[in-house]
């Protein structure tokens, strides 16, 4: 399936004929707005999954649940493993259980802003006219009735020399509901790593030799190691954008005054690698 939808987007990218918007199909998204205070989450409802509507129900909840994992984990310190597992029970006697979890996440925004003002008012600031803040939105990278690949992300100023970042993505079949990994996108015993880690080599030596020309200091990078669990999106948006997206959050590949980090990698140096998932 993951070759055939990739091989749509090339054969869009030779003809120039057909927008790529057309691997979107009957899949519906909309988004669910939530304000508290300095707080605003923006999460996805999906209908239309070709696994039907259990299915559209799963990737509604893993979508609130993502949200609540990075409201947790950058406001109030949970460990993100915390809420990984405590969410999905919290929803199982509901009969709307996507109802529900919308309703708990006001309750986890209203949380939030509490939490803001808090240390707002801790740091001698008035809450009011200060900066302090939390945004929760997210990004589609791949939207079909076959496979969704998105990434969710929230920002937020508690305080200190830099705003607060954090990712989290998703790429599920939704035939079967099952969540993919990066090494899901790739054939078994193939070179993968390898070569997402030259690509990235190849875009963190460049990066380095802008900044060098724009007389900035060249970013100090952790020592790269591939492991087929990176934060991942599979990019169908634009032609020119076909092939995948890694992530890093903050701290874990660069410096936190780096921010989140994302890295392309063309389908063209791929494309003979990956699974037909």
């Amino acid at each position: 399936m993951l070759k055939r939808l990739m091989v749509l987007g090339v054969t869009m990218l030779l003809t120039a004929s057909v927008s790529v918007t057309a691997l979107a199909s009957d899949l519906k998204i909309k988004d669910k707005v939530i304000r508290e205070g300095a707080v605003k989450v923006v999460t996805p409802i999906f209908k239309g999954a070709d696994g039907g509507k259990d299915i559209d129900t799963m990737i509604t909840l893993q979508a609130n649940k993502n949200t609540a994992i990075n409201l947790y984990s950058l406001l109030n310190g949970t460990e993100p493993k915390e809420m990984d597992e405590a969410f999905s029970p919290l929803f199982e006697e509901d009969q709307d259980k996507v109802k529900a979890s919308l309703n708990f996440m006001k309750g986890l925004a209203h949380a939030a802003n509490v939490t803001l003002e808090t240390q707002a008012k801790a740091a001698g600031k008035d809450f009011k006219t200060s900066k302090y803040y939390a945004d929760a939105s997210y990004n589609m990278y791949t939207t079909s009735s076959v496979m969704i690949s998105y990434s969710q992300s929230v920002e937020s100023y508690t305080g200190g020399e830099y705003d607060n970042e954090a990712v989290i993505t998703t790429t599920v079949n939704l035939k079967n509901g099952k969540t993919l990994t990066l090494a899901d996108m790739f054939l078994p015993g193939s070179d993968y790593k390898e070569r997402l880690a030259w690509v990235i080599d190849k875009q963190q030596k460049g990066d380095a030799r802008l900044k060098v020309n724009m007389g900035k200091p060249a970013v100090v990078y952790n020592k790269l190691a591939i492991t087929g669990n990176e934060k991942f999106c599979l990019d169908s948006r634009e032609i020119h954008g076909l092939g995948l997206i890694i992530f890093y959050n903050p701290g874990e590949i660069a410096p936190v005054s780096e921010g989140v980090v994302e890295y392309s990698i063309p389908i063209d140096t791929i494309f003979d690698i990956m699974a037909d998932i």
